[in-house]
């Protein structure tokens, strides 16, 4: 007598008893051959996946970020139609494998919604091309450098050597800066001196900071502005750019020679003449 499952499945129930009733009814002969085609067609899948790997390593067009993506999806399609070859080869009906398939996708889908939107997220992450492995970004849940991308998060490392793991799901739905995709990032530094002190001067001591800095670019060139005046003081904004991955060496590197050129051209450094304010970038 054969034994009804799945019938709260509605119309898919037979082809699921069909299935159920083919797998059980197989012979110690035919397990082990379906089981040696699933295992040559891996090894074929294998070398498959690895010739696939080395075109996409060797493509422009496509960002590096996403070939581990791809070549996770190939292989896991590949196992796929692997089991459904072999399974058809003894006698298994590949619509009711399908049908399997789709049921328990399903209900996993279902069960582990958040960890499909995660998955929806970096798809969308990396075919928009929002940023990249090594790029600096900014985000409401955190700020640093991006290490990798994954089917469920970002990992970025900040500044100050923490590991940050945002969701995938809240970075393409929230406000993300790339700080790092013109591969020029520029450092705003703002400070004032009293107004005693003639513009020009000031303007020259600051730009020579900026040139005693090697990571400091010449193009575009470092620009001294009046930034506006309170109490006594005139405010100053210099601006200086650098390559991306020198960001911080550079903008250090000018605080530091600003601080010393302006002494040197014989401005007091007291409280009253000139305070620096560390500004965002």
């Amino acid at each position: 007598m054969k034994t009804i499952l799945f019938t709260d499945i509605g119309g898919s129930a037979e082809l699921l008893q069909e299935l159920w009733d083919t797998v059980t009814s197989l012979n110690t002969k035919q397990w082990l051959i379906g089981i040696g085609i699933f295992l040559l067609l891996l090894v074929v899948s294998h070398f498959l996946v690895r010739l696939f790997a080395k075109r996409l390593d060797k493509s422009q067009r496509i960002s590096r970020t996403l070939h581990g993506i791809l070549v996770m999806f190939l292989r896991f399609l590949l196992i796929l139609v692997s089991a459904m070859i072999a399974a058809n080869a003894v006698g298994i009906s590949v619509s009711a494998f399908f049908v399997v398939f789709l049921v328990f996708g399903t209900a996993i889908a279902l069960a582990a919604q958040g960890v499909l939107n995660n998955i929806a997220g970096c798809i969308i992450l990396l075919s928009g091309k929002l940023f990249e492995v090594d790029d600096y970004i900014e985000t409401p849940s955190g700020s640093g450098t991006v290490k990798e991308i994954n089917l469920l998060n970002t990992k970025l490392l900040s500044y100050e050597g923490h590991t940050i793991y945002i969701p995938n799901s809240v970075l393409y739905t929230t406000t993300v800066t790339n700080m790092t995709s013109y591969k020029k990032r520029r450092a705003n530094l703002s400070f004032r001196v009293s107004a005693k002190y003639a513009p020009e001067d000031v303007r020259k001591a600051a730009l020579a900071a900026a040139a005693a800095v090697p990571y400091v670019l010449d193009d575009p060139a470092p620009i001294v502005v009046v930034n506006g005046y309170t109490a006594g003081h005139v405010n100053y904004l210099l601006l200086v750019w650098g390559k991306a991955d020198e960001y911080w060496p550079m903008r250090n590197g000018v605080n530091e020679q600003l601080y010393s050129a302006i002494k040197e051209a014989g401005m007091e450094m007291t409280d009253k003449e000139i305070s620096f304010v560390v500004a965002d970038q």
